[in-house]
């Protein structure tokens, strides 16, 4: 739980639910999990220049300290969406509160020794707040020292039908993860499950296996068509603590299982992963940062996603009966069973554009738009793909 004294109106609260990362520590769970808020921040920055500032050097100094502060601090809406807007309305509300005061014609200060009614427990709110940020920073970097030498093996499960020609793209993203994950105690593998493919794609994943022995890699028949029905064997297959679920037709980022792990190690149960163009061509690319955006700013959670596969097999795995949108009723699914569901975004998978380029004159991009839509409003879902 985390409260935003200086936004406008009326006190506001922010709760989070979330499993503890350390269940043995409650104290440092809940200081690593806070939610952030542009109050905190904008007391961190103050703190931090110590002598009265103006607007902008305030708005830098608190830049800094988003810029700084471990990816897996969690910010409250507002700050996440637009840090510098929210950091101004904070600045008035506090100079109103007479917790900041403007000593010059455009320069600011903390009040030293401001109270707050609402928060009788705190002799000064500015030393509060910056008190309260720098715990969650100290908590989380805590935790990831505890963690870093943790074993966790990170499984890419591959549905593949006829993907001969692309496969071993998607074997060799999962194989040069091992660069970033030299010394953190986590590995990789890649359960590849051939759907009933007729174009050769389980001799060009055993030619792989073959030239890179270095890389675990399983290969699973399922010879009954279904994307849901692929991942869910490749789930029940895979050896890891965690499940990255990726198209044969796609590339993980060198640093996707670095990520995984890191957000894994901190508690973070599933999350969407940023999804881009595997193409040069700005209306592909931008068709593909248009869904991105649903995702950082709208909270959409679908496509391409990584889980815990203790939670994924507890709540069944993906519908079979589907075949579109059935990673978003799945993570739904997530959600509603008490789970935050969270997204990843410092890291990424490039997925091809083919489907874009099926009709000319970007036909294809309004079509996979609008069936991509009705699908995720429940229509649609169990038609063909």
């Amino acid at each position: 739980m985390s409260l935003d004294p200086w936004a406008p109106g009326r006190l506001r609260m922010t709760v989070r639910l979330a499993p503890p990362p350390d269940p043995h520590d409650w104290r440092l769970s809940l200081a690593a999990l806070r939610p952030l808020s542009a109050s905190h921040v904008l007391a961190a920055a103050l703190a931090a220049l110590a002598a009265p500032a103006d607007a902008a050097s305030i708005l830098r100094a608190a830049r800094r300290i988003l810029e700084e502060l471990p990816p897996e601090a969690e910010r409250e809406p507002d700050l996440a969406r637009n840090p510098d807007r929210a950091l101004q309305f904070r600045l008035q509300e506090a100079c109103r509160r007479g917790h900041v005061q403007r000593v010059a014609a455009a320069l600011y200060r903390s009040v030293p020794g401001a109270r707050d009614p609402r928060f009788p427990d705190a002799a000064d709110i500015c030393a509060y707040l910056a008190a309260a940020l720098e715990e969650t920073r100290a908590a989380l970097e805590d935790l990831l020292r505890r963690r870093a030498g943790e074993p966790l093996v990170v499984s890419f499960v591959i549905p593949a039908r006829n993907e001969a020609a692309l496969v071993t793209r998607a074997l060799e993203s999962v194989r040069a993860q091992a660069a970033a994950l030299v010394g953190s105690g986590s590995a990789v593998e890649a359960v590849v499950v051939d759907n009933g493919s007729e174009d050769g794609t389980a001799d060009a994943v055993l030619r792989f296996m073959e030239a890179h022995p270095d890389l675990a890699v399983r290969l699973v028949h399922e010879p009954q068509p279904g994307r849901s029905r692929a991942k869910n064997r490749g789930a029940q297959e895979a050896r890891g603590e965690v499940l990255v679920f990726l198209d044969a037709d796609s590339r993980a980022a060198p640093d996707l299982a670095a990520w995984v792990a890191r957000r894994a190690r901190l508690g973070a149960i599933a999350e969407s992963v940023r999804v881009t163009a595997d193409s040069t061509r700005p209306g592909e690319r931008f068709f593909f940062d248009l869904l991105e955006f649903g995702k950082r700013h709208l909270g959409v959670r679908a496509q391409m996603f990584f889980c815990r596969r203790e939670v994924f097999l507890a709540l069944g795995g993906f519908r079979e009966d589907l075949h579109l949108a059935e990673d978003k009723e799945f993570l739904e699914r997530v959600e509603a069973a008490g789970y935050p569901v969270g997204h990843l975004d410092r890291s990424w998978i490039a997925t091809s554009p083919r489907r874009l380029r099926r009709w000319p004159l970007g036909l294809g991009a309004i079509a996979l738009l609008v069936r991509w839509g009705l699908a995720h409003v429940g229509i649609g879902r169990r038609w063909r793909y």
